[in-house]
């Protein structure tokens, strides 16, 4: 994933839903991590705007996010501030961005 070190450092994975429905978690997995303070990261879901990021936040309030300091590696579960509403068919982006305190 690279470097994530300042605000404007971001990466997005494109994905296309399988289904319709409400998303409420997300599973992140961390194979590489800072060993005495990893550094805080926002990840959650936006649309697609021809195939980027839409850079708004899905979510009732805009905030299918989650902001998470990984702590170890393998799996994590992160729940979203608020569900997001996805589509079948539709295209949308699991972002990670970098988030400072």
């Amino acid at each position: 994933m690279g470097n994530l070190d300042h605000e404007d450092k971001k990466v997005s994975f494109r994905f296309t839903a399988q289904h319709t429905g409400d998303v409420d978690y997300i599973r992140i997995y961390i194979n590489d991590a800072h060993p005495i303070w990893p550094p805080k990261y926002r990840f959650g879901l936006q649309s697609d705007l021809n195939g980027n990021p839409s850079g708004v936040w899905l979510g009732e309030n805009n905030d299918a996010y989650k902001d998470y300091r990984p702590r170890g590696l393998g799996w994590h579960q992160l729940e979203l501030e608020h569900d997001a509403e996805i589509v079948q068919g539709t295209p949308y982006h699991l972002v990670v961005q970098y988030h400072s305190e």
